[in-house]
């Protein structure tokens, strides 16, 4: 995996295996490098929600699948001795981040600073949950629920307690953070490939490879998108699973020395 021609290789035979999952396609190739238009790195400390729709709207993205969720596949060539080598690879999974319990049409004085419907009935309500001075629109809920509360269960509920059970009542977190996969051949302070939740450095979980980005894509699938998964026996799925196994480069000198994972 050490061409940027084969990476661009087996990204098309993604595309084509995905192809009834993905909505677009996104990534391009600018000299020793393999990323996306307007390519800005780093990973953002906001509210996930913020962080998905910052990333979705700028389509700081390589593939963009049918429900909302997407990839970013990262990759920078350099040169060794006359020869093409992997410096650093990014293979990036950003989940849709919520989903509506209950109907749009349940809920005024929607936030308009987001062209995303579910996300901008999100950050309202967020919002009144977390204020005292403008929340009145759910205080009256809060009061309900207290006085229910104390009914039927004979004690008395504090209402930052009931302020999240109403919030949890209208929407399914469905995702935190966005996962990914790095690798840094030149990193001294840490393992050089890792796998990480959102952009909390300090756990790590060291593995002994860079994965194939089709092993990524399989991993992705298998995890957060299982229902999908079984659809792709119809592909030539099991081949190119194979392939991305003997693709995969082996770290030189893995240390098994922190929580690890390993293909089997």
């Amino acid at each position: 995996m050490n061409d940027l021609d084969f990476v661009l290789d087996r990204l098309s035979k993604i595309n084509n295996i995905f192809s009834d999952f993905i909505l677009e396609t996104n990534y391009i190739r600018n000299n020793n490098t393999i990323s996306w238009p307007d390519y800005k790195p780093g990973s953002h400390k906001f509210l996930y929600a913020r962080e998905y729709e910052y990333l979705l709207k700028l389509r700081q993205y390589s593939f963009l699948f049918s429900d909302k969720s997407f990839i970013q596949c990262y990759y920078n060539f350099g040169a060794l001795d006359g020869k093409s080598m992997l410096k650093e690879v990014k293979l990036c999974y950003y989940p849709y981040p919520v989903l509506l319990k209950q109907s749009l049409n349940d809920y005024e004085d929607l936030f308009d600073n987001t062209e995303d419907d579910n996300l901008k009935q999100y950050y309202y309500d967020l919002y009144l949950c977390m204020s005292d001075e403008f929340g009145f629109n759910i205080h009256s809920q809060i009061d309900n629920a207290k006085i229910n509360f104390e009914k039927k269960y004979g004690y008395n509920w504090e209402p930052d307690t009931l302020r999240g059970l109403l919030f949890d009542k209208i929407y399914k977190n469905t995702n935190y953070s966005h996962f990914r996969m790095d690798y840094d051949y030149a990193v001294t302070t840490h393992q050089k490939c890792e796998l990480q939740f959102g952009a909390v450095k300090s756990i790590r979980f060291p593995i002994d490879r860079v994965l194939d980005p089709f092993l990524f894509f399989d991993l992705v699938f298998k995890s957060f998108l299982k229902d999908d998964y079984d659809n792709l026996i119809k592909y030539d799925y099991k081949k190119h699973f194979i392939l991305g196994k003997r693709y995969s480069i082996l770290i030189d000198n893995f240390k098994e020395n922190n929580i690890f994972k390993t293909l089997k």
